[in-house]
């Protein structure tokens, strides 16, 4: 699968990461911090990458997802954890800056992308909604609620109690936004894919290659 230039540093740094076991995701640039062993939303499982054009602009967005194997109770899934944008060329994660740990992304009707987030200890979480604009790296906020270990239900777009909502507005927030299943994305494996040179690779390469023109 070909990768847009501006995502290849994503995408190597996840093997990187990968290949380190995520010991230490606060020294990455774009790995998803819930990646990190400290929280239980990663266990371990295949990691898998996807271009996909949703505003069908030529500006694919890349996806990361974990893989899990069907069980008795649930058919096999892509899990998303991880989606950035592009405008050609700088790359930007889909959801700006999230309140919390996102531990999942969907995608729902009208270019909405949906990120669902919890803190560390999942005593607080919430889903905020996004939409993608053609030829622009960043998702624009649209909407943001979330919930306290106490039950309490608040909507914005900062985590304080200045707008609270009862639970049934926040289920019926949540759900205005229809989710679009079975969306055609092509997976590959993370671990099997090779993107070229990585960074450091290249800076060996530029020191000991260059060519000097007199």
């Amino acid at each position: 699968m070909v990768v847009c230039d501006a995502y290849k540093p994503i995408v190597q740094e996840y093997q990187r990461a990968m290949e380190e076991d995520f010991e230490n995701t606060s020294d990455y640039t774009y790995v998803q911090s819930s990646f990190d062993p400290f929280f239980p939303f990663y266990r371990g499982n295949d990691i898998y990458y996807a271009e996909y054009d949703f505003c069908d602009d030529g500006l694919p967005e890349l996806l990361i997802a974990v893989y899990y194997e069907a069980t008795e109770q649930y058919e096999e899934t892509y899990e998303i954890m991880d989606a950035y944008g592009t405008d050609g060329v700088v790359a930007e994660r889909l959801d700006s800056k999230p309140l919390g740990v996102v531990n999942n992304y969907s995608f729902c009707e009208g270019n909405i992308l949906r990120g669902h987030w919890a803190s560390g200890g999942l005593s607080a979480g919430g889903n905020m909604f996004f939409q993608l604009n053609p030829g622009v790296a960043e998702g624009t906020l649209l909407d943001a609620v979330y919930y306290m270990g106490t039950g309490d239900c608040y909507r914005g777009s900062r985590l304080d109690e200045s707008n609270p909502i009862s639970r049934a507005e926040y289920d019926d927030i949540v759900s205005a936004y229809k989710e679009v299943e079975n969306l055609p994305i092509q997976w590959e494996l993370l671990s099997d894919s090779d993107f070229g040179l990585s960074y450091e690779g290249q800076m060996e390469w530029t020191e000991s290659d260059t060519i000097w023109m007199i």
